[in-house]
């Protein structure tokens, strides 16, 4: 399969380790707030101001530079994915045999080799990002449990709900995304093969049903895209309405743990920003299900596309031989493209001697590219 290779492992793994160092330095806003309501605004003295603020001054110029650096590996990732996977997909479609080229119209050929491009745009996009960022959310977890205790069940519990708003819509959403895709690459289609039956279109006077046609066609893909993008915007609203409900059970829990003594006003400050910070990959991967969903279609069909064989590789799978030898006889062959059809080549019989030149001629469509093809088992 195409997205099977450790070509791009390298770079993925540096990209992974800048995530890591990047979630461990961007713990340092939340703690120098809590540092300084407890050491500096509570006791009244700014004696560890000047440290504290040294201190996450170069924790944030440390980020600044990983974001770089990330962002930089990111982006020449996409580039050699775009170069590499684009170059093979197309290499891969004109190596097909001719039969499957010839069945498909330019319309279904020019949308392969376009379904590489919603893959290549996922790995610049904020998506990926909080793919990258799931893991790591852990790191924060664990610096909110050591600093809240109990108070770390507001977030988990989210997590949970909001794996469970994913796992729901999702399903929603499939089968929409489905029908629209099919009903995108229909309108696609019959667009780019109007404008190649045109003149044919005009002279039989079909334009006014062709009209009809279109605007049939654009009116169910303008219904499914409604229906997508309603189920997105549902689901963006749900994964928004438990975000601010984890800060309000953060905020509520919080100041009944300060009443009790077990927790400091900056803690509370903290973990508030401890808390959008894990919940954000998993509230952006909510709202970005219509994405994933076109995500992995795309990829679906690319897959597809690669596993068809090419003639090479059909080739590997016959006998052949080491030089061709022996004269071509065509003997009384009989050939028609379709079932009803009249015969291209009638009772055809020739012999061409090897070693020889043999030229056929003939007028437009007498049969002489036929001839060729079923030659060559095309």
């Amino acid at each position: 399969m195409l997205f099977r290779s450790n070509r791009f492992s390298g770079t993925f793994w540096q990209i992974l380790v800048t995530c890591l160092a990047l979630n461990i330095f961007a713990l340092a806003p939340p703690i120098f707030i809590m540092m300084v309501y407890d050491r500096v605004i509570s006791p009244s003295t700014a004696a560890a101001l000047p440290a504290l603020a040294i201190g996450v001054s170069l924790a944030l110029i440390a980020e600044w530079m990983l974001r770089d650096i990330r962002s930089e590996g990111l982006a020449w990732m996409t580039a050699r994915m775009d170069n590499l996977v684009g170059s093979k997909i197309f290499a891969h479609l004109i190596g097909l045999p001719a039969a499957t080229i010839e069945n498909a119209s330019v319309a279904a050929q020019v949308a392969r080799i376009r379904t590489f491009e919603s893959v290549r745009d996922f790995f610049s996009s904020a998506v990926f990002l909080s793919f990258l960022e799931v893991p790591f959310v852990l790191i924060a977890i664990g610096v909110m449990a050591a600093i809240a205790g109990k108070l770390i069940l507001v977030p988990v519990l989210m997590i949970a709900g909001y794996a469970l708003l994913f796992w729901v819509m999702q399903h929603k959403i499939k089968t929409v995304i489905r029908l629209a895709a099919k009903a995108s690459s229909a309108r696609q289609q019959f667009v780019i093969e109007t404008f190649e039956k045109l003149r044919s279109l005009r002279l039989n006077g079909l334009t006014k049903a062709w009209e009809d046609k279109f605007s049939t066609l654009s009116g169910r893909e303008i219904v499914l895209n409604f229906r997508l993008v309603f189920l997105g915007t549902v689901a963006e609203t749900l994964a928004h309405a438990m975000t601010v409900m984890a800060a309000v059970l953060t905020i509520g829990f919080g100041v009944h743990m300060i009443w009790q003594g077990s927790m400091t006003t900056g803690a509370l400050v903290a973990c508030m920003i401890l808390v959008w910070r894990i919940l954000l990959p998993f509230y952006s991967l909510c709202t970005m299900i219509p994405r994933l969903e076109q995500l992995r279609n795309s990829i679906q069909q690319v897959n597809n596309l690669m596993d068809l064989e090419t003639e090479v590789e059909m080739a590997t799978t016959h006998a052949s031989l080491p030089s061709l030898q022996g004269d071509l006889i065509v003997d009384n062959v009989t050939l028609r493209y379709h079932d009803g059809d009249a015969p291209v080549l009638d009772g055809l019989t020739l012999q061409m001697p090897h070693g020889q030149i043999a030229a056929i001629t003939g007028r437009n469509g007498t049969g002489k590219s036929s001839l060729l093809k079923l030659i060559k088992g095309l």
